[in-house]
């Protein structure tokens, strides 16, 4: 399955608009792990984001349970599809979801665009407005006890 964890500016109240996300997972069939950029500019699937600025750190698949470890920039400069994580005192809109599938991408004919197609996980999404950088919190978790999820966000 994979989890996918985005963020955008606080102003942002719906899913996926002008949103930053990176998707995770293992592969079932192969093992292999796998973790991609993504940019949402409307309540739509995301794009893979032209500028890869993500990088996979470690991903595990043991007993159902996914976990993906990755590195980013705080601000890397794409202002065009990156959301920078910036100490400016506003919350961001942290948006996640999961699912028990994994992810698989299709080329747009018309844009040659790749975009991703995610089983559907309204059941196993969720978004909070949290301020990462302020308030001297060194991470902040969310725990889903009935899926056995539990969204880790440490910052360094």
């Amino acid at each position: 399955g994979y989890v996918s964890f985005g963020w955008a500016s606080p102003r942002t109240e719906r899913y996926h608009v002008r949103t930053d996300m990176v998707t995770g997972w293992v592969d079932d069939m192969t093992m292999d792990a796998h973790v991609i950029d993504t940019w949402s500019m409307l309540d739509d699937l995301p794009d893979e984001d032209a500028s890869d600025d993500v990088t996979l750190v470690a991903a595990t698949q043991v007993d159902g349970r996914t976990s993906v470890r990755f590195t980013r920039a705080w601000d890397t400069g794409d202002a065009a599809q990156d959301v920078a994580l910036v100490d400016d005192g506003e919350a961001l809109h942290v948006q996640w979801a999961f699912e028990s599938f994994d992810p698989f991408s299709d080329t747009d004919v018309a844009t040659g665009r790749t975009r991703w197609l995610y089983a559907d996980h309204f059941d196993n999404a969720g978004s909070v407005y949290v301020d990462l950088l302020g308030g001297g919190a060194a991470a902040e978790s969310v725990e889903f006890p009935d899926a056995g999820v539990l969204l880790v966000i440490a910052l360094a």
